[in-house]
């Protein structure tokens, strides 16, 4: 059985507290079946407090280290953000878990950051 990964819940307290609104703000954030999508990684990495080291917590928890991530979305509660190949942190019942799903689908009420061949990102963007 595998062990749950969680990311640091205070890191995490920083996106929900101000981040989410950055994100939201954010010049690059598309708003895509109520679910806030950015292509522009990088700059939204360094705009959004807490983003990045959340990041790197998801990607050192799964051993993700040579995946790169092309795009992000924040799906509120009520809203639902579609991926192929993603790992996604929960915010709702799940606090702070890590997931990477095996096939493609959405959530609601968590950040995903799609990994470079995911394609779920590409469809919303278009």
């Amino acid at each position: 059985m595998l062990q749950a990964s969680f990311v640091n819940r205070n890191t995490l307290g920083v996106f929900c507290d101000m981040g989410a609104a950055y994100f939201k703000d954010h010049w690059s954030s598309q708003l895509v079946d109520g679910a806030h999508l950015s292509t522009a990684v990088e700059s939204i990495l360094k705009a959004v407090p807490g983003l990045s080291p959340l990041l790197t917590d998801v990607r050192k928890k799964l051993d993700l280290a040579g995946f790169a991530v092309r795009a992000i979305s924040y799906a509120p509660e009520g809203a639902s953000a579609s991926y192929t190949n993603a790992c996604i942190i929960h915010l709702g019942g799940e606090y702070a878990r890590i997931t990477k799903p095996n096939r493609m689908g959405s959530v609601s009420d968590a950040i995903v950051f799609h990994l470079a061949n995911d394609d779920g990102a590409a469809a919303a963007a278009a």
